[in-house]
Formats: structure tokens, C-alpha cells, sequence
């Protein structure tokens, strides 16, 4: 229930890389932002590990894909399918005019309450991280809502993973890696890490 066969055109390490930022995509756009075909979808944090593969899925879709990232990534983002790129340190997309079917908050440095003028009729705000209105305020009051605000939490899912690894094969879908780290160096990774700008996934690499 929680495996899937390693796509034959990834080498470990990036399949290493796939499930967790993968899940994480997968879940929170289709799972639980119900992204269909031809919607506009918003990927705050779009050159991250997670967001890097959003952009691709929601390409995959053909879905329309506005991503927010630093100006040291906009050509990533743009590689990786979106139709526009926004950088957050010269356009605030809170005030860009735009709606969105979907606004995807994998940074969480956002809320509902500040997004939903964005949202479309039916449109959905979702962040990677739990919030007090996302937790408690957001199951009382959505069903009452046009738009809703909703957290989400990774689960480990065969067939999830197995559409990932679909999307692989079918060369709609490929992991980021910015580098790969021998184990002995999984501090110096962290650190990295840490600082917030990685473009796409850290892999360590264990000895065999």
C-alpha cells in the first residue's frame, strides 16, 4: 500500500528524490484542491523540491500555472512548464488582479483570509503546513463557504506514487535535483536546507 515501482528512467537518486516532495504535490492539487483540466492554479514556492513538480503535474493537466519564486529562479520555473513566474521580491501576487482556480501555498507564508479575493467561485486555497484557521476555523466554516481554505497532510499512497511514476515514463514529469551530498556531508545538507532557496531537492548518497 505504500510502494511503487521505480520509474526505469530515473536513476536511484532522483527517484530517491520523487516520493515525499512528489506525494506532497500530488495530493495537495488533486486531493485536496480537486485540480481538474484547463484550471488556473497559483504555486507559491514553485522552485522548491515540492513546487518544482506542482508546476509539472499542473502541466500535465493543462492547466494554466502561475509560479511565485525568487528572482535567482525564475528561468527554472519557467523550464519546469509555468505559463507565467512571479518574483516575489518585485510583484506581490496578492495584488496582481489575478483568479486562480487553485492557489497552492507550499511556502504557508500566506493564509485563506488574505487569499480569497483571489479565488475563483469554487476555487480552493490550500498551504503544506497546519494553521489555526486551516485546522479549526476552515472545517466549521467551508461548507457554508463558495471558496474554501483547507491544510493538507502527505500520506503514503501505491497509487499515487504509481501516477507519479506514470507521469515519469511518459517524460511529462522529472525531479529537480541541486545536488547530491555524501552522507558524511548530511550536515552541511540541512544547512542548506535550512536556508530556504534550494532549487528543487537535496539527495545524500549512502555508500554501498
Amino acid at each position: 500500500e505504500e510502494l511503487a515501482p521505480k520509474p526505469p528512467n530515473l536513476d536511484f537518486e532522483e527517484a530517491a528524490s520523487l516520493p515525499l516532495a512528489g506525494l506532497t504535490a500530488y495530493q495537495g492539487m488533486v486531493h485536496k484542491g480537486n485540480l481538474r483540466a484547463g484550471q488556473h492554479i497559483l504555486v507559491n514556492g514553485a522552485s522548491g523540491g515540492v513546487g518544482s513538480i506542482a508546476v509539472q503535474i499542473a502541466r500535465a493537466m493543462d492547466c494554466r500555472v502561475t509560479g511565485v519564486c525568487g528572482p535567482d529562479h525564475v528561468e527554472l520555473v519557467l523550464e519546469m512548464g509555468a505559463d507565467r513566474v512571479l518574483d516575489y521580491t518585485r510583484e506581490d501576487p496578492l495584488a496582481m488582479g489575478e483568479e486562480y482556480d487553485l492557489f497552492f501555498d507550499i511556502v504557508a507564508n500566506q493564509s485563506f483570509s488574505r487569499t480569497r479575493h483571489l479565488l475563483r467561485t469554487g476555487g480552493v486555497y490550500v498551504r503544506t503546513l497546519p494553521s489555526f484557521e486551516s485546522l479549526v476555523l476552515a472545517p466549521i466554516l467551508n461548507p457554508f463557504r463558495a471558496r474554501k481554505g483547507k491544510a493538507m497532510d502527505c500520506r503514503a499512497s501505491s497509487a499515487d506514487l504509481e501516477m507519479l511514476g506514470t507521469l515519469v515514463s511518459e517524460g511529462k514529469l522529472r525531479p529537480q535535483i541541486e545536488k547530491v551530498y555524501p552522507l558524511e556531508e548530511a550536515a552541511a545538507a540541512h544547512t542548506r536546507s535550512e536556508g530556504g532557496h534550494v532549487a528543487g531537492k537535496l539527495v545524500l548518497r549512502v555508500k554501498e
